[in-house]
């Protein structure tokens, strides 16, 4: 699964949870719902070497309320998903950087203990793309 498919379907899985609606895709968010507002979604594999982090751009614009990060196994099942509101991104954060083509960005170690801070987010599994 490439990085957008993998993105797409983590999308899917988060907008059936939460009943939501896919944004436009320059809104700064991903979906809309009734419970948690503007809603970031940010999706990783566990297959990736190189990827010790979530990285969220520009958290300080606050174009989002709730950030759902998500980890797939390689062949494409879900391995875990936490939320957490805007407010907490910060707080989670293991670092802020900037980068030249990505603006501000704020990394949250994948092997953070936000993870047992974070809501734990459970999602059905029958949703296919």
């Amino acid at each position: 699964m490439t990085r957008k498919e993998l993105h797409e379907h983590a999308e899917d899985l988060v907008t059936s949870r939460f009943n939501g609606t896919l944004a436009p895709s320059d809104a700064g968010h991903d979906l809309t719902s009734a419970a948690h507002g503007r809603i970031q979604v940010k999706a990783r594999s566990r297959a990736s070497k190189y990827l010790n982090w979530f990285n969220v751009r520009n958290v300080h614009l606050g174009d989002f309320d709730y950030l759902v990060l998500m980890e797939f196994h390689a062949d494409g099942h879900v391995a875990g998903a936490w939320g957490m509101t805007h407010a907490q991104v910060g707080e989670f954060a293991h670092s802020v950087v900037w980068s030249e083509r990505a603006g501000q960005v704020t990394k949250l170690a994948v092997r953070g203990d936000w993870k047992h801070r974070a809501d734990l987010i459970v999602l059905d599994p029958q949703v296919v793309r």
